[in-house]
């Protein structure tokens, strides 16, 4: 019986190879998905991870082993994660604004659940979306518990901008890069808006990991990891 990687070779042969690694799914490729310019296209075949989340991957891997009976709260759920968790003892809540797209509907900016109630939270490519996003944060850092973490992620650019009289799809793709996106975000406004809530943060960069992995991996994004 052939396994999913060994169909997908035999139907794509030329993505067969050891020059990329995808460290979420373990599967070696030639290239990702259309690999060239755009940030799209680094996904893995396999999988459907980017970037982003292969660097989440290595922060999730630090986690796992103490998920037990742990509330996870993980907004937006990527595919390639959400099969993790609903395999492990965790209590589980992978959420999102529109029903279809997730078990649970949550509105960030008026989460339904108590003070204190998560372990982990996980928020990637999200608070881009939302236009009180202060609001949103607020709402992250009241439901995680004391001692809990919450992984964050959001396009940066390099400096704030916001402009809320952009309205027009693709008047907001022009500006901030996706027809859905309200603003985009420097990684300094960011954590401040983050720490202006209460969090304490740190800061995961790609160039923290050596270039080498990171090339391999192809790896990218900045990961604010947020405690209380």
């Amino acid at each position: 019986m052939t396994t999913i990687y060994e169909n997908f070779i035999q139907e794509n042969p030329d993505f067969a190879g050891t020059k990329r690694y995808c460290n979420v799914c373990g599967f070696r490729f030639a290239k990702f998905k259309s690999f060239g310019l755009k940030p799209r296209e680094a996904m893995c075949p396999i999988c459907g991870s980017l970037e982003r989340q292969r660097h989440l991957y290595i922060h999730l891997l630090s986690i796992f082993p103490f998920v037990q009976n742990k509330n996870i709260l993980h907004f937006a759920p990527e595919k390639c994660f959400r099969s993790l968790f609903e395999q492990s003892s965790a209590k589980y809540f992978d959420c999102d604004i529109n029903p279809r797209k997730a078990s649970y509907q949550v509105d960030i900016t008026d989460i339904q659940y108590d003070n204190d109630f998560f372990d982990y939270i996980i928020c990637i490519h999200v608070l881009e979306h939302i236009v009180d996003d202060i609001r949103a944060m607020r709402e992250l850092h009241r439901t995680l518990k004391p001692g809990g973490t919450a992984f964050l992620c959001v396009p940066l650019f390099p400096q704030l901008y916001e402009n809320y009289s952009i309205v027009a799809p693709e008047e907001r793709e022009k500006a901030f890069g996706q027809k859905d996106h309200v603003r985009g975000y420097s990684l300094e406004a960011f954590c401040e808006r983050l720490q202006q809530v209460g969090f304490s943060i740190t800061i995961s960069k790609v160039q923290n990991f050596p270039d080498s992995f990171r090339q391999e991996v192809l790896m990218g994004g900045t990961i604010v990891v947020g405690r209380k």
